[in-house]
């Protein structure tokens, strides 16, 4: 498991955990700024980002160059 995922399980356990926690709430807070425009924009920017990254460490071990500074 990444270390993303952990730090997002250690925090659903501890709002899991926390008086007046309301998880029917949040997914549906959730799924309302899901639904807006700019949020949307955003997450295809994160995915973007996240891919790019992804395939120039996939280059950089492929042909066993040196991590950029």
């Amino acid at each position: 498991m990444t270390p993303t995922m952990l730090a997002a399980r250690r925090l659903a356990r501890t709002l899991a955990q926390s008086r007046g926690f309301d998880a029917e709430r949040l997914l549906s807070l959730v799924r309302r700024l899901l639904q807006e425009p700019k949020a949307q924009d955003l997450g295809l920017g994160i995915a973007a980002d996240i891919s790019e990254r992804f395939v120039s460490r996939l280059i950089r071990s492929i042909f066993q160059l040196p991590e950029s500074v």
